[in-house]
């Protein structure tokens, strides 16, 4: 693969022979050491010297698009009418969708990239250079192995920054949205993430961090070990808040102050990770929330009643479809499916599901 094509495919301005080169490079080479490579060098050139100007979103659909349509035409040629053939290959190619999403396109600001960004809004601050940067797309799970050989796990859309080497005094990351640890044990270096309201510090443990944009909350959940509990103070020392215990769940709202602790026994607060989603006696807005992202659809209430009702369900591999006829033998709801209308040129708006009441 030239660079000069890739430049020109960032730009828009392939031919369809070229075009098709692209897609399947990026399908069959994007992945490799020298492609990744390549993509980051491109990046370096491209990407940055616009840096806000270049619509990174717009780029991200645009590929995703063009793979479709390539889905389309193959499943559409090659599996002569066969449902088997269909599945198995819908299944390949979903896969591919993944890997793309998370790991083979740099260029659009979604896989692995360094910089120098600026911190998420507090004072803690990490100086160290160069900066990794991973964000899991919008409908895919990203895991990441740090320096010190701690894992994460990335929930959709949610981003991770950390170091290329850890400091002597921390182990520190930064986390907007939500991510699983798995905290390799080092008692003489703290493991520390930070997130624009609280601060997590931990030595070797597993939790959940569930800190997205927006939420009225930070929930924290512990799988095993010790999690110490601070909150950001731009003016002063962070404040301490409480040290959690294994099997608690610690939910904070910055706009109150006020901590809620309560004991958990079940998986579902990190089930996720696995794709699987578990709802126990949830209340209907929770459940649309995370359907929400878990779907990357709009879910619109029009009966505000239907609010008061509780959901239990675990959700392995539906369609948002089949979620929603499920949801509507189990409850008094009926449902409609708006698909997506184009924005512009490959650039699709969400889906959106209106609910309403069964009864009326």
């Amino acid at each position: 693969m030239k660079k000069e094509l890739l430049t020109r495919y960032i730009a828009g301005t392939c031919n369809e022979s070229e075009l098709k080169e692209v897609i399947e490079w990026f399908r069959e080479r994007a992945g490799s050491e020298s492609g990744k490579a390549l993509l980051f060098k491109v990046w370096e050139e491209t990407g940055n010297q616009n840096d806000t100007g270049t619509d990174l979103d717009a780029l991200l659909s645009r590929i995703h698009h063009q793979i479709n349509i390539r889905q389309t035409e193959e499943v559409t040629g090659h599996t002569g009418g066969s449902l088997i053939g269909y599945k198995r290959r819908w299944l390949f190619l979903k896969r591919l969708r993944d890997i793309a999403a998370i790991l083979l396109i740099p260029v659009a600001g979604f896989g692995i990239y360094m910089a120098l960004r600026a911190p998420l809004g507090r004072n803690h601050q990490i100086e160290m250079a160069p900066q990794y940067e991973i964000t899991a797309s919008v409908d895919a799970i990203a895991k990441v192995t740090l320096p010190d050989s701690s894992q994460v796990w990335l929930n959709h859309g949610s981003t991770l920054r950390y170091p290329a080497v850890f400091q002597p005094d921390g182990r520190q990351v930064e986390l907007i949205g939500e991510g699983y640890y798995k905290v390799a044990h080092n008692p003489e270096i703290p493991f520390i993430v930070n997130t624009s309201v609280l601060t997590a510090v931990a030595c070797g443990t597993e939790f959940n961090l569930h800190a997205y944009p927006g939420d009225s909350t930070i929930e924290v959940s512990l799988a095993e070990g010790r999690i110490d509990l601070l909150k950001n103070r731009k003016e002063a020392e962070d404040l301490f808040l409480m040290e959690m215990k294994p099997s608690e769940r610690a939910s904070f709202n910055p706009a109150t102050n006020k901590m809620v602790v309560n004991s958990i026994n079940d998986e579902r607060y990190w089930s996720w990770k696995d794709g699987k989603l578990i709802f126990i006696n949830e209340n209907m807005d929770v459940v649309v929330r995370k359907l929400s992202r878990w779907f990357n659809v709009e879910i619109e209430i029009r009966d505000k009643s239907l609010l008061h009702l509780s959901y239990t369900a675990t959700f392995v591999n539906e369609s948002l479809t089949q979620v929603m006829q499920l949801m509507a033998m189990a409850t008094p709801i009926r449902y409609s499916i708006a698909e997506r209308h184009e924005i512009s040129e490959g650039l699709y708006s969400k889906r959106k599901v209106i609910v309403r009441s069964r009864n009326k």
